[in-house]
């Protein structure tokens, strides 16, 4: 009795390509936890914080994120990726109201712009073009 196994081929990605990959695995973990950060409190010393509504969907859209690029990398499919990089997207646009919005501390609107910035980097990164041999051309 023989065990038969197969190995699906796996795609060969880029070192920038695959440094897209785990940027943007990181980008959407990071998100996580900001789920569980509280809201507009009620009293009034309370500094203001996002609605529950946003903080759900961008739990829902980091997790979605999370699974089409490991789902992208497993398999060598770019749909995948074309869609992870629209959520990214759409999560970073989430975070630009803490640029516009009195009363924001300072360390929130940092971390709102390195997260911005990370995404842009993973965007690109994941985009970024694979290294093809150079042909050299016959001479006469």
């Amino acid at each position: 009795m023989t065990a038969r196994t197969e190995t699906a081929a796996v795609p060969a990605y880029s070192p920038r390509q695959k440094t897209g990959f785990v940027l943007g695995v990181i980008v959407a973990l990071s998100n996580i936890p900001l789920a569980f950060i509280p809201t507009n409190g009620t009293d009034a010393g309370e500094q203001p914080g996002p609605p529950v509504s946003v903080l759900v969907v961008t739990l829902v859209l980091c997790l979605a994120i999370c699974g089409l690029l490991l789902w992208s990398y497993r398999s060598g499919r770019r749909g995948p990726v074309r869609a992870a990089a629209v959520l990214l997207v759409v999560t970073a646009l989430l975070a630009m109201p803490a640029f516009f919005v009195d009363g924001i501390a300072a360390w929130i609107r940092l971390l709102a712009g390195v997260y911005v910035l990370a995404t842009i980097a993973s965007i690109v990164l994941l985009f970024s073009p694979a290294p093809r041999p150079a042909v050299l051309a016959p001479t006469r």
